[in-house]
């Protein structure tokens, strides 16, 4: 094997156990089907998640590597779904890694408030879900902290 081959094989098995790793299958109820779906595409002002979270204040390491590492592997992994149900209860649901968590609602253009665990804290959050320009756009906004809104950027899927 040469050198070259080896510059081309170790990056696609990385690759190939990277997305091995992080594979969830979507968990589709019985009476739903899949109405559309986006894979992530970017992320903007992620560091605002982190951003005077008391965990990682003293951690100045540890959140820059969150900075950078997090945001990676999501873009890399993640997928959004609208499902479609025969009783009428549509959903959003969205995967960190393989953990699957989302939304009851009848339309993408939606708000949300919720409580969260972030990183060791519990935090205050609002979303707000809509289509902006061929993309679907995911809006976090951390309530306690003055960061401004994080925003997850979808492509649908063909």
């Amino acid at each position: 094997m040469t050198k070259l081959s080896l510059v081309f094989f170790i990056p696609l098995v990385l690759i190939l156990i990277f997305r091995i790793a992080t594979f969830s299958p979507v968990p589709i109820a019985e009476g739903c089907e899949i109405k559309g779906s986006w894979n992530l595409n970017r992320i903007e002002n992620f560091s605002g998640l982190t951003d005077g979270l008391k965990s990682l204040e003293t951690n100045t390491l540890q959140k820059t590597f969150i900075n950078i590492l997090i945001p990676f592997i999501l873009v890399n992994s993640q997928i959004m779904v609208n499902l479609n149900c025969l009783d009428g209860n549509d959903s959003i649901i969205y995967n960190n890694l393989r953990i699957w968590t989302g939304k009851k609602q009848n339309s993408i253009n939606a708000f949300y408030s919720e409580t969260i665990d972030l990183f060791g804290d519990s935090v205050d959050i609002t979303q707000e879900i809509y289509e902006d320009g061929g993309e679907l756009v995911r809006e976090v906004n951390v309530l306690s902290a003055n960061t401004g809104k994080i925003k997850f950027f979808y492509r649908e899927i063909d």
